[in-house]
């Protein structure tokens, strides 16, 4: 290819031969390759400043083996800009009047640890092992495989999971978490055609970013987000929409959930019987994605959160049936702990957990003397970045400064600014939606951009700061390298020439935010004095005891000043803290009839209404709580510092993050591309494993219609090899009620695309060796079938967690289809298996219509 290029005449030429070669790639590096450097070439086309220009020519060149001959265009790049390439580490010489040639020299060097991150490493770094796919997957979607085995796990919790539980996933970043509630509707709607779903996001980029992808989704494209930036009468228009049961997926924010639209979907909870007669929309499921932030975000910036729990019992006790579904890449054990607090009462409880990290990532962390020398750095690292890039730093301020250099002084223009100070709704959207289309090289930002939105081809994350907790820093780092390949996750920080906490930078700035959110003792209980003393606070229904909270009321010591929004919201974290506690329960927010914002709360444990001395003693115990936290997130932030601060790591910089964001055991191998690994020498794993895939509901699912009976039946198949028949053998015992198949290895690949068009509703696959190895998957509450070799070399093991699962579910049928003679355990399968008569797979025809009886006929 290179050659065809010194004979191309214009960019356009040039992108049809990079495309042209894409296509004809043998491997899925070398395809990988290519179409990143015809994005970066194709962006380069459409770029109008020379720093844009030079930025995209660099990544292309990077791509291209470090030299690269293009022909001028001057639309792109005249002779007289070949000089000032230099800035981006390029040299550039006229091979001729038609062309030039570029290569990456970088003769300013990058510090070592940024230079060697940045060598193209085109093979995948994803250590995943796809799953094979089920007929539900098959049904769903276009793909012939899982991302991960937790992707498939959760799936397969999805289709089982009874009415009224809750279910739990983490799954690393871009495993296709949102898989699991789009294929949910789509299948709760085969069985109630108004069925629809809820699905709580924490910003508007993903909620928009949801509505993007279900629109060409078919049977779920009249989906929709409501946002702030529909009118009043646009979002009523789509909560009635949603009632009629035709919008199968509602996205919205906390807060909207808990204002407007909460009559709405109070109402679809209801059992049909109870609904008005055009409510035909029923909720069949609540999602929360992101879940992770309740604990964090929830704690008091953004304290609707943690008052999901409360609308969630109101959802449930108007109709028990409601499927909770909670998603996040990463739960740690504060967070999974506040979750089950908020959650765990009276349901089903399923947890799905990967617990294995990203590790596509190079990870480097510079500090530097002053913030404006790491200021001064990071214009000039951005030079140099892959693209896309997003450069994330803490305050408002400090992202418009380096927004307005990279801009004024840099000169690019295809970068954007996302903060809170873009208060702008439809700003916020032209953002996000050029991100995504490719219009949009580099976007500085505040936390708040990228959570969730699905670009896969993020090639560098930017800290100029030090984030104020693990889980921000690996959630945001994780939001490049979603395709699976290299990208750089980048920390520039302010390091003072001191190591204690007092010291000025980046550092004491981390740890002042996380610790900043909470009030001391003694004020939290005169805010709470000043809520409970009101007239007419406290009141009893149904014999329990609520607290209605005015969130206007001022403590003592405030005076008589008017409140404020910061007033009500220490009042908000207040009453969420005695929520964490488990001393109320918030069921109402700001009801529509009140003029002023008011909460009202199940009061749990009277004693935090006692006015008297032991009262206050035992409030000053739950308000210690706080201290709790605190420490927490002082322990937090203290090893996130130790960990970027490399001057004497320890372990792998990856795996250090993720023991510190994920809850029990993770497991977290050494990633063999962060500084600390490259220094001692260590390789990237090939294979991760993964854990929590023998998780299954114990209930079972209430649609199964097996023909068999609740006892082992033993079928010999007419080619015990399986070779010859499988397609029928398949089908017979779907149409006989089996969803649940068992099959030799070889055969795995083909069975869900099979299984797709025949009767099973779910039709999941599994492999033998699955069920054997370390993988250790679990065996759903489902009719069952295992196809049986002879040659099998772990036959007796497998066996033996057949007949386990069956001593468990004692309700399903379990069919061994197996060859004549086939011994086990050292004896013959039809001696220990069964009490019933072994039938040959012709008999299969048979149960079309009715039941096998005890003889082994049918009538």
């Amino acid at each position: 290819m290179k050659a065809a290029l010194t004979r191309a005449t214009d960019l356009m030429e040039v992108l049809n031969l990079v495309a042209t070669a894409s296509d004809s790639s043998t491997t899925e590096a070398e395809r990988w390759r290519l179409g990143a450097l015809h994005r970066a070439l194709r962006a380069m086309s459409h770029s109008r400043s020379f720093a844009d220009k030079g930025a995209l020519l660099r990544e292309a060149t990077r791509l291209a083996d470090g030299s690269l001959t293009l022909p001028f265009d001057g639309s792109v790049l005249t002779v007289n800009d070949l000089a000032s390439l230099v800035r981006f580490g390029l040299e550039a010489h006229a091979r001729n009047a038609r062309t030039f040639d570029v290569i990456l020299t970088d003769r300013e060097p990058l510090p070592e640890p940024l230079g060697r991150a940045l060598r193209l490493d085109p093979v995948s770094r994803r250590p995943y092992e796809h799953a094979i796919a089920d007929a539900v997957l098959h049904r769903a979607t276009e793909f012939n495989t899982y991302q991960t085995p937790t992707q498939k796990a959760a799936l397969r919790a999805v289709v089982t999971m009874p009415p009224g539980g809750t279910l739990s996933v983490t799954m690393p970043t871009g495993a296709g978490k949102s898989l699991v509630f789009q294929a949910g509707v789509g299948w709760w709607r085969q069985f109630e055609p108004g069925a629809c779903a809820a699905v709580i996001v924490p910003t508007i980029a993903l909620a928009q970013d949801h509505e993007r992808t279900l629109r060409t989704m078919p049977g779920l494209s009249a989906s929709r987000a409501i946002t702030s930036e529909l009118s009043t009468e646009e979002q009523v228009a789509v909560l009635r929409d949603f009632n009629r049961g035709e919008v199968p997926i509602l996205i919205l924010s906390p807060e909207l959930a808990l204002g407007r639209a909460r009559e709405s979907l109070l109402t679809a909870a209801k059992p049909p019987d109870k609904r008005p007669l055009a409510a035909k929309g029923s909720l069949t499921a609540f999602v929360i994605d992101e879940a992770h932030i309740v604990e964090s975000w929830g704690r008091s910036f953004r304290p609707d959160f943690q008052r999901l729990p409360g609308l969630v019992q109101q959802l449930r006790s108007t109709g028990d049936q409601l499927r909770l579904i909670l998603l996040s890449a990463t739960l740690g054990d504060e967070a999974r702990a506040e979750l089950r607090r908020g959650y765990g009462f009276h349901t089903s409880w399923l947890d799905i957990d990967a617990r294995v990290p990203r590790y596509e990532l190079d990870i480097v962390s510079l500090p530097f003397p002053s913030p404006k020398v790491r200021d001064e750095e990071v214009l000039r690292v951005v030079d140099r970045l892959p693209r896309p890039a997003l450069v994330y730093t803490t305050k408002v301020e400090h992202a418009n400064a380096i927004y307005n250099a990279l801009k004024s002084e840099s000169g690019y223009e295809r970068i954007a600014v996302f903060t809170g100070g873009v208060s702008d709704s439809g700003q916020r959207r032209k953002i996000v939606q050029a991100w995504s289309e490719d219009r949009l090289d580099l976007v500085v930002a505040t936390s708040a951009f990228g959570l969730g939105i699905d670009k896969s081809n993020v090639r560098a994350v930017v800290h100029a700061c030090v984030p104020e907790s693990t889980a921000r820093y690996y959630q945001e780092i994780g939001r490049a390298a979603r395709d699976g390949h290299q990208a750089l996750a980048l920390c520039l920080w302010h390091r003072a020439p001191g190591s204690g906490w007092s010291e000025k930078d980046d550092r004491s700035v981390a740890f002042g935010l996380a610790t900043r959110q909470w009030m001391t003792v003694d004020l939290s209980l005169k805010r709470w004095r000043a809520i409970v003393q009101r007239p007419g606070a406290i009141s009893w229904s149904g014999g329990r005891r609520y607290i209605e909270v005015n969130l206007d009321a001022l403590r003592e010591g405030l005076g008589s000043r008017e409140s404020s929004d910061y007033n009500r919201l220490w009042n908000m974290t207040l009453l969420n803290l005695l929520q964490r506690a488990g001393a109320v329960v918030i069921n109402i927010v700001d009801p529509a009839d009140y003029a002023t914002p008011v909460w009202q709360a199940e009061v749990r444990d009277p004693r935090i209404l006692d006015a008297g001395e032991s009262g206050a003693n035992y409030l000053r115990e739950l308000f210690s709580l706080r201290e709790v936290e605190q420490a927490r997130s002082r322990e937090d932030v203290r090893q996130l510092i130790e960990i970027l601060d490399d001057r004497e790591p320890e372990d792998c910089l990856l795996a250090s993050v993720f023991r510190a964001v994920e809850a029990g055991d993770p497991s977290a191998e050494p990633c063999g591309h962060c500084s600390w690994c490259r220094r001692v020498g260590w390789a990237a794993p090939d294979r991760v494993p993964f854990k929590g895939l023998a998780s299954t509901w114990p209930q079972a699912p209430q649609w199964t219609t097996s023909r068999f009976p609740s006892v082992p039946v033993i079928i010999h198949p007419d080619d015990p090899s399986f070779e010859r028949g499988f397609r029928q053998l398949l089908m017979a015992l779907a149409t006989a009620g089996i969803e649940q198949f068992v099959v030799p290895r070889d055969r795995a690949a083909e069975c869900g695309a099979i299984l797709a068009e025949s009767p099973a509703r779910a039709g999941l696959v599994l492999k033998s060796d699955s069920l054997v190895d370390a993988s250790g998957w679990g065996l759903a509450n489902l009719p069952t079938a295992a196809l049986l070799e002879s040659d099998f070399p772990a036959l007796d093991l497998l066996y033996d967690r057949l007949r386990s699962w069956e001593a468990g579910h004692p309700e399903q049928s379990l069919v061994l289809v197996a060859p004549p003679g086939l011994v086990v355990n050292r004896k013959p399968l039809e001696q220990i298996a069964s009490v019933m008569p072994t039938y040959g797979e012709s008999h299969l025809a048979a149960l079309h219509g009715t039941p096998p009886q005890e003889d082994g006929s049918t009538r």
